[in-house]
């Protein structure tokens, strides 16, 4: 405590003494002045002058601030950069200027000092550079080094380029827009210009003020600039009024275009006879002039025929009385889709002998083509005129050409055809066969899309093809056209598959060929009959148990087993069975196993008793088929049941004299056995029977 007063007393004395205050001195220099305790040496104590601390909100809530105040703002997520500290927006020292803190200095770990040498800005106002005699020169090494507004105006150091309106220049100078120009004046001179307009199709060079005309202006001394000590030649002048000239600043008024020259000529084109012959004549207007180097003369076209300046008189204008386009001899044939070549020969009477300079006219109706008659002369009276005709016909149908010649008119007409059609592959294995084929029923709505490759856009005729294998079905092709390259063809299958199986087509159709197959399949049972005679397999031959015997139906093997058999026998020699064969027996019992599922399976029955009845049990892998389509012949005797087992036929209805026959068919459904279990009064004599079996799966 004594050693601070003491301090402050010194200090105090120093004030009232001097008006200076020093710490750590006793000599200050100034108001106010510090002196470090240890200015050098490696002391670890701190010698410095701690300002007062605080956060961003306390230094906006201060008032009354006198000016120069400096505080060092520690905080600045509290408070609002707003009103007084509108400026803190990072830590470091402020000085209050009366109204607002001021940033003493940018902290250098927070950001570094700003310039226009690390950070980018805005420019608050316009800005003036004053050089003097003081130059500003930029270095780079890369494209667009130094731009303007983009690619407004662009400097590329790695290629020595400049670019206006494109910041990547592929020549020196590198103008990108459609107009530039220059102008003699910015003011009343402005309308002294020259500038290029640039578009798509025709760009231009153009020239106002212009009232002499532009100059073209050549020198060949290797000496001076922009003309400096150079002897210009005047090669051509273009003025105004539509005058060219060239070897002349000023061409005749009169003349479209002036060749002035003392030591030289005019060289026009020279052509051979022939070559002359093949300008089209649709483009030669009179008055077109070659030098024929084959006659070595002047040549110009009189809109008629070519006038040799070698010539007394010029050849007559040829002229005919009549040209028949209905009467001319056609040679060859136009085919749409590829490029033709043919002749058609129109006869004319009346020709004069003079010359025509051909014609060459386009087609319409099918477009595409162009008829050409080369330039020539007329026979004195009747003769014809080949006219050739070439290129690709858009369509089918008529091409139409208007011919005029020799001051007569008529329309040739030529028929435009499709080519003969072809493909370079078919694909029958990858058709898309839609709808379902099925034995013993009409195909409806069935078809197969065969795909190929290489269509030529020729025409087809169609197809009609019967099947094979399984026959009784036809796959019709409609007549019409291959698409240019891939497409498919659609046949359509109609008829009835007389059994299931494979269907076979053999299609042959633009030239190649491949086989279509559709699956048949089985579907339900033919419709059965009572018919006498048996259609398919009459069983015969098993006349004791377990015993097999076999035979085709439909074309199938089926193969037939009998067992359980009592009091029934078969005719070894025959297909007749008797059933309960003694006038003791009451009942007895026949059973058939098939190797595959049959139906319409016919029984023609003889000597058949009232009284007795024969029930007929179906089964499919073991399991009993109900319900099935029983046709009888004789339903006056007897009464024929069909039930959820099978069947009954019962001869109720018979007289007492005995003897009676009846033929019944057991079909539509499915079955592999049959299982005949007959009874009969005491004293009858029993049934023969023959069974017949008519379908199979």
């Amino acid at each position: 405590m004594k050693k601070n007063a003491i301090i402050l007393f010194s200090l105090l004395n120093s004030v009232f003494a001097f008006s200076q205050v020093g710490i750590n001195t006793t000599d200050p220099k100034a108001t106010f002045d510090i002196t470090a305790k240890e200015a050098t040496g490696t002391s670890r104590n701190v010698d410095g002058l701690l300002i007062p601390r605080v956060d961003r909100q306390r230094a906006q809530s201060m008032v009354g601030t006198p000016v120069s105040t400096l505080i060092y703002v520690n905080d600045i997520s509290t408070g609002l950069q707003m009103g007084t500290a509108i400026n803190i927006d990072n830590i470091g020292y402020y000085y209050f200027d009366g109204s607002f803190w001021v940033k003493l200095n940018t902290p250098s770990l927070v950001n570094p000092m700003v310039n226009i040498y690390n950070t980018n800005g805005t420019l608050e106002s316009d800005r003036t550079v004053n050089q003097g005699d003081k130059t500003i020169a930029f270095t780079g090494t890369r494209v667009n080094s130094f731009s303007v507004d983009g690619n407004t105006f662009s400097v590329d150091a790695a290629n020595n380029s400049v670019g206006i309106g494109t910041n990547t220049p592929v020549a020196k100078l590198d103008i990108v827009g459609n107009r530039m120009g220059i102008k003699a004046a910015s003011g009343s001179g402005s309308w002294d210009n020259l500038w290029f307009n640039i578009d798509s199709y025709s760009p231009s060079i153009n020239a106002s003020g212009a009232e002499r005309g532009i100059l073209f202006n050549v020198g060949a001394n290797a000496t001076g600039t922009y003309g400096d000590g150079q002897t210009l030649t005047t090669v051509a002048a273009m003025l105004p009024n539509g005058n060219m000239g060239i070897g002349t600043a000023a061409p005749n008024a009169n003349a479209v275009l002036e060749l002035n020259a003392t030591s030289k000529g005019f060289l026009p084109p020279r052509l051979t006879t022939a070559q002359r012959n093949a300008i089209p004549a649709a483009t030669k207007p009179a008055g077109l002039m070659i030098y024929n180097t084959t006659t070595n003369c002047m040549d110009f076209w009189n809109s008629s025929a070519w006038v040799s300046t070698c010539a007394v008189t010029a050849p007559p204008a040829g002229t005919i009385t009549a040209v028949t386009c209905a009467s001319a001899t056609n040679n060859g044939t136009l085919t749409t889709g590829i490029n033709n070549s043919v002749t058609s020969s129109i006869p004319y009477t009346g020709g004069n002998g003079g010359s025509h300079g051909g014609q060459i006219v386009t087609s319409t109706g099918v477009t595409g083509l162009t008829a050409t008659l080369a330039a020539g002369s007329f026979v004195t009276g009747n003769g014809a005129l080949t006219y050739t005709i070439t290129g690709t016909p858009s369509a089918v149908g008529n091409a139409n050409f208007a011919i005029n010649i020799g001051g007569r008119t008529c329309t040739l007409t030529r028929a435009v055809t499709a080519p003969v059609g072809s493909v370079a592959t078919l694909n029958c294995a990858g058709a898309i066969n839609n709808g379902t084929l099925t034995r013993g029923i009409a195909a409806s709505g069935v078809t197969s899309v065969i795909p190929y490759t290489g269509g030529n856009t020729g025409t087809q005729g169609g197809q009609v093809v019967a099947s094979t294998g399984v026959t009784g079905l036809t796959a019709t092709l409609t007549a019409g056209t291959f698409a240019n390259g891939n497409g498919t063809l659609t046949y359509t299958v109609t008829g009835t598959p007389a059994t299931s199986g494979t269907a076979s087509f053999a299609i042959n159709i633009g030239g190649r060929t491949c086989t279509l197959t559709r699956n048949v399949v089985v579907g339900p049972p033919l419709p059965g009959n009572v018919s006498e005679t048996c259609t398919g397999w009459t069983i015969g031959g098993l006349y004791q148990n377990n015993t097999s015997v076999s035979g085709t139906v439909n074309g199938l093997p089926v193969t037939a087993t009998v067992s359980n058999l009592f009091n029934a026998g078969g005719n070894p020699g025959g297909p007749t069975y008797a059933l309960m064969v003694g006038p003791t027996e009451t009942s007895s019992r026949l059973k058939f196993k098939f190797n595959r599922a049959i139906s319409n399976f016919k029984v023609s029955q003889s000597a058949t008793n009232r009284g007795e009845v024969y029930q007929y049990i179906l089964r499919r892998n073991g399991v009993i088929v109900g319900s099935p389509t029983i046709l009888g012949s004789n339903t006056t005797y007897f009464t024929i049941t069909s039930t959820s087992t099978g069947g009954t036929i019962n001869a109720n209805n018979a007289p007492t004299n005995g003897g009676y026959s009846i033929i019944y068919n057991i079909g539509g459904v499915w079955f592999d056995e049959i299982d005949i279990i007959g009874s009969q009064p005491a004293g009858a004599a029993g049934s023969l029977m023959i069974f017949c079996v008519g379908d199979a799966q």
